[in-house]
């Protein structure tokens, strides 16, 4: 039976790799779905860089001849830029009606995870899915499916694991599991796309760039030798590397290291970033402390249409610190520093120039903030 089942998984994967081939440029994702049949469905694909903010959804019709088996073409020209893809169920002319998607449930370590969007591998991909049941949420039903693990891409498992690894840090807060989670999932899936552009995009979760590398190590050489995994090992060079930007009051250029005999504090901010503005009085009492040996400076990456409040806000809060624009060179910038999410801050080491992650919101940190300027 095993050797049948096998056999007839070859013959569906040989059949859409030729499909893959006639399409030329596309890439293609089949979704076997057993116990519920569909007279519609979508493939909704976030497109967004790993180091920006910015999203945007696209969307392809299915094709399918019975309602059970479903095929779903994109342009392979978006992989890289694609994060996750839902299964939309069109309400059709009902504007009123719910959004329903199809969603997926997958055993991992002996838990079942749930999951209402997932990543997949290149060029073909096959899901295959039995139907569990359905669930009403107050603005959404998902039609819930058990993922086959022996039939199905490992890349839904991957993602499913670490966005349920990401959910455990923020409620229990217990992140040396989270650490551990992560550790063990690249292990796992090695060479994991998903699990990649995750640890680089999430970068800012994890409290040194050691813990970074713990988890990088674990990929295959393809996975750490790839476009991202490059990334990550520039996110671990423990160098930083100076940059030139406009000072917000001035416009004149200068470098964001620019007394590198210092302990430099360099903070990426906004003035639409709530959290970053609960920082000002803690930065002001620490920038009153330890000036002497400390130089501050802010990177604001507002946008064309809101720096003009950042200099609201540096007027406003009375800062005296230094601040500088990346308005000019903002997606430079970003990718440069991998900017994912802010605050964000790196401490610079005098004459070295050796950088490490801080987050003075964390008393641990910020006790050796202070440990490390005063010795």
């Amino acid at each position: 039976m095993k050797t049948k089942i096998l056999v007839l998984l070859c013959i569906v994967f040989h059949s859409f790799a030729c499909k893959q081939e006639k399409a030329g440029n596309m890439n293609i994702i089949t979704l076997s779905l057993e116990g519920k049949k569909y007279d519609e469905l979508t493939l909704q694909a976030r497109l967004e860089q790993a180091y920006d903010t910015t999203i945007k959804y696209v969307e392809y019709k299915g094709h399918s001849d019975d309602g059970y088996l479903w095929e779903f073409a994109y342009p392979a020209s978006q992989y890289d830029s694609i994060f996750v893809f839902k299964i939309i169920v069109p309400n059709g002319a009902d504007s009123n009606a719910l959004e329903r998607n199809v969603a997926l449930l997958c055993i991992i370590d002996n838990d079942t995870l749930k999951s209402g969007d997932f990543f997949v591998s290149q060029p073909v991909s096959f899901i295959k899915g039995n139907y569990s049941h359905t669930i009403n949420h107050p603005n959404l039903i998902s039609d819930y499916f058990l993922a086959d693990s022996h039939a199905t891409d490992t890349e839904v498992f991957a993602k499913t694991g670490v966005f349920w690894s990401m959910i455990s840090l923020y409620t229990a807060g217990d992140y040396d599991k989270y650490l551990a989670d992560n550790i063990s999932l690249a292990k796992k899936y090695p060479d994991s796309r998903f699990l990649l552009v995750s640890l680089l995009k999430h970068s800012y979760t994890f409290k040194s760039y050691e813990d970074i590398s713990k988890v990088f190590a674990c990929f295959s050489k393809k996975s750490r030798q790839s476009h991202y995994g490059q990334k990550i090992v520039e996110l671990i060079n423990t160098i930083f590397e100076n940059s030139t930007l406009p000072a917000w009051d001035t416009g004149e250029p200068e470098p964001i290291i620019q007394d590198s005999s210092k302990y430099n504090l360099v903070m990426f901010s906004a003035s639409w970033c709530g959290p970053c503005h609960r920082l000002i009085p803690l930065l002001k009492e620490i920038n009153s402390n330890l000036s002497n040996k400390l130089q501050m400076t802010y990177i604001s990456i507002d946008d064309s249409k809101t720096v003009a409040e950042w200099s609201k806000l540096m007027e406003k809060e009375e800062i005296t610190w230094r601040a500088l624009l990346a308005v000019d060179s903002l997606r430079e910038i970003k990718e440069k520093y991998l900017v994912g999410s802010i605050p964000m801050m790196i401490l610079v080491h005098p004459n070295t120039m050796q950088k490490e992650k801080i987050s003075i919101s964390r008393k641990e940190d910020l006790e050796k903030l202070y440990k490390l300027v005063n010795n």
